[in-house]
């Protein structure tokens, strides 16, 4: 009984958490009409998913039994098409996620998570900042990968130069950046030079943003040792270009019910014929995704 409630506690935290972080980020001010570069789409971002060959790594011992949440991850993961991972945690540590986990629950010393990709690795971080490093291997869709974890990786400071049209910014240019992604990074100086923190073998994406004309730029960042890089501002979003912030507020927020409406689908799936704390534990996420759903709803209503 006290992983369930543990369970469903977590749950509510989570939905809460994605509806507020979704909020959040539609706070950003939108771009007016772009300059003269390239419209064109922009492509993919780079992935971070680079491993280590699983050759030499020890494998983790028996995943205890945890019906509750092995059995509602692997449900989730048969009924939306994710992989799923079973993480061993170092001592002490009671709540941790990364990039690249999704509804990430930790019980009995073990995190549960669902995965997008069959292959990856990821900083994890607790309540206390990052306490372990783990990768993930052969996590193919409605199957449990292997999932090793190790000791935190050493950070490193890696210098940036944000390059707009072949050149470096200026000062007015620089003090408009926004930089999200990799462990955290300074304020750009007035020469659009970031001094941005990775986690030494540990790739992550840096996006810098304009935040005037919506220019923006991916940098995979992929080093052992402290490194100077260039990222260049080379894309603007034409679907984008010209809207107001309301018309771009509007967009994001239907994507974001999109995709709260498709995640009901795989609860419902999930649900079909589960019973005891499996299904109470699924009935408490629906209930939590049914209110987010009337929330961008409420928001997408004419006022």
């Amino acid at each position: 009984m006290k992983d369930t409630r543990s369970w469903l506690v977590g749950l509510g935290l989570v939905a809460l958490g994605v509806l507020g972080i979704v909020l959040l980020s539609l706070l950003r001010p939108g771009p007016p009409v772009p300059d003269d570069r390239s419209t064109t789409t922009p492509s993919p971002r780079p992935r971070a998913t680079r491993t280590q060959p699983i050759e030499g790594l020890e494998l983790p011992e028996t995943v205890p039994a945890t019906p509750v949440h092995e059995t509602v991850t692997a449900r989730l993961a048969e009924a939306g098409g994710y992989g799923r991972v079973a993480c061993r945690l170092p001592e002490g540590v009671s709540a941790a996620s990364g990039p690249g986990l999704l509804r990430p629950r930790v019980a009995d010393g073990w995190l549960f998570a669902l995965v997008q990709e069959p292959d990856g690795q990821a900083p994890l971080r607790g309540p206390g900042g990052v306490v372990a490093h783990v990768q993930w291997f052969d996590a193919h869709p409605g199957k449990r990968g292997d999932c090793v974890t190790e000791e935190p990786r050493t950070p490193v400071e890696v210098r940036i130069t944000v390059m707009d049209a072949g050149r470096s910014v200026d000062r007015v240019t620089a003090a408009r950046l926004v930089a999200t992604g990799c462990e955290g990074h300074d304020p750009p100086g007035v020469d659009g030079t970031f001094a941005v923190r990775a986690l030494a073998g540990t790739p992550c994406v840096l996006r810098v943003e304009d935040r005037k004309t919506g220019a923006w730029g991916d940098l995979l960042v992929d080093v052992f040792e402290p490194a100077e890089l260039t990222l260049a501002l080379d894309a603007v979003d034409p679907t984008r270009a010209g809207r107001s912030l309301a018309d771009v507020r509007q967009d994001a927020w239907r994507e974001q019910l999109d995709r709260a409406e498709g995640w009901l689908q795989v609860l419902d799936a999930a649900r079909a014929d589960a019973e005891g704390p499996e299904r109470e534990a699924l009935d408490a996420e629906r209930a939590e995704a049914l209110d987010a759903i009337a929330g961008l709803r409420d928001l997408l209503s004419p006022r």
